[in-house]
């Protein structure tokens, strides 16, 4: 055979192998089947509510593991290929239905042969309340995640930055670092001033109203949370609630409808609308 003619069957061998990757990779299909048809012959359950299932080789496999059993709602937060392998992985977003933690993910992934993967990390855990963005990487993808402190006591509003990759199946940490800034305050509270065996409000007082006369900022503690509740007590407009926890409160210098602003936790802005303080961005 002629070089040209190896350079040829070499580039024509190459073009089929992305299309068979490519059109391969097409026949998977994700999807989630819910609670309202829970129990059906044709979908049998192993969680509390939804189940993530795979259209792969005209099979409906159900995808899980015992942590997914225990997880009531999920959905698909993304579709994207993290490890550019040409097969998507599937970012899932699950959460246990109460309060006590916010939203977790897992990264559900294609690894050959019938195989599909969970990928796990603690960052991802609904325990820190994270927050997911996929952001673009050097040669790929990477998951940024924001989360509360591992390890930190109940009443820090200290948060982590991750940066993680997805390898050979694997969810592993590129970067870890803790936020350093916060929004600076006239006064504040915090809620590890409080003791939580006798949690007695504390009190601090400023003009929030401009008029020169003192006002308060009265501050309860959320022992459940391990956070503050805060309201002020204004000459002019009386007793104005937040109903917003926060690890800390502070008063700004900037104002709203004629009382300050207050920040919450390190960046929140509470703003007065005439009826009570609300975040603002």
């Amino acid at each position: 055979m002629k070089p040209r003619d190896i350079i040829s069957a070499t580039i024509i061998v190459i073009v089929f192998a992305i299309a068979s990757s490519s059109a391969y990779a097409d026949e998977f299909k994700f999807y989630i089947v819910e609670d309202d048809v829970r129990g059906s012959e044709a979908t049998p359950r192993r969680s509390e509510k939804d189940d993530l299932f795979v259209s792969y080789n005209g099979m409906d496999l159900l995808i899980s593991n015992d942590n997914f059993q225990k997880l009531y709602s999920k959905s698909i937060f993304a579709e994207i290929d993290l490890d550019q392998d040409g097969f998507k992985e599937v970012i899932l977003e699950m959460h246990n239905g109460g309060n006590c933690c916010g939203s977790e993910y897992a990264v559900v992934s294609y690894r050959g042969e019938n195989f599909f993967s969970i990928a796990e990390h603690d960052a991802l855990s609904g325990a820190g309340f994270p927050t997911l963005k996929i952001i673009s990487g050097s040669n790929k993808p990477l998951l940024k995640v924001v989360n509360l402190s591992e390890g930190a006591e109940n009443s820090s509003m200290q948060t982590d930055m991750y940066v993680l990759e997805f390898v050979l199946g694997e969810l592993k940490a590129v970067s870890k670092t803790s936020n350093a800034a916060l929004i600076p305050a006239i006064l504040e509270v915090n809620s590890n001033e409080f003791d939580a065996n006798d949690p007695s409000d504390i009190v601090r007082e400023f003009d929030a109203d401009g008029d020169n006369v003192p006002d308060q900022l009265i501050c309860k503690y959320w022992q459940r949370w391990g956070s503050t509740v805060c309201e002020v007590e204004s000459s002019k407009y009386g007793l104005i609630n937040s109903h917003t926890g926060c690890k800390r409160v502070g008063v700004l210098a900037t104002n709203t409808n004629g009382i300050r602003d207050l920040v919450c936790n390190q960046f929140s802005i509470l703003s007065y609308d005439g009826e009570r303080f609300s975040e603002k961005y």
